[in-house]
Formats: C-alpha cells, sequence, structure tokens
C-alpha cells in the first residue's frame, strides 16, 4: 500500500510538472503568433498609407533617411507590441518597498 502511495505521488509530480512546463510553452507560442500578425498588419498598413512605393524610394533611389524613418518605426511598433503581449501571470507589478525603519 505504501509504495502505491508514492508511486501515485511521482506521477502527480510528474504530471504537474508537465503541465507546468506544457501551459507556458503554448501561451508563448500564442502570443508569438499574435504578435507577428499585429507586427506584419503594422507594418502593410505602413506601407499602404504613405504616398509613395516605400520599397522604390529604399532600394533603387537609395533614400537613406526613409529606410532610417521607417526602421525607427518598425521599432518602435515592435516595442509596443512586446510591452502590450508580456504576461505577468496576473502578479501586480509594485516597486520593492524599502526596509528602512521610520
Amino acid at each position: 500500500m505504501l509504495t502505491t502511495l508514492k508511486f501515485t505521488g511521482i506521477l502527480e509530480e510528474e504530471s504537474n510538472v508537465f503541465a507546468d512546463i506544457l501551459q507556458p510553452l503554448v501561451t508563448s507560442l500564442v502570443f508569438t503568433v499574435a504578435g507577428l500578425i499585429l507586427f506584419g498588419a503594422a507594418i502593410w498598413l505602413m506601407a499602404k498609407l504613405a504616398p509613395f512605393s516605400v520599397r522604390k524610394e529604399i532600394e533603387v533611389d537609395q533614400n537613406v533617411a526613409l529606410a532610417v524613418i521607417m526602421g525607427c518605426v518598425i521599432l518602435g511598433i515592435a516595442i509596443i507590441l512586446a510591452a502590450s503581449l508580456i504576461d505577468t501571470g496576473g502578479a501586480v507589478l509594485t516597486a520593492p518597498v524599502s526596509q528602512a525603519s521610520p
């Protein structure tokens, strides 16, 4: 009877470890796909809203200023998407309390 309880406990621990590893992996995969879709949509929208061909200006006309601006916009979009998709696990982010006594 004791060995059965130990064996059952080991199986439960292994299944919990598997669930603890699998759930964050799936969540990360979902957020990665969502971020890539939103990032691609933002770049596509930016290219469509420009009154000129972004590709022609950068590749053919060698417009370095436009390439730098587009790079900065892409980095800005990436930072905003990364900040919005970060999973804190439902925890409230607070500043650490100092240990100074009054």
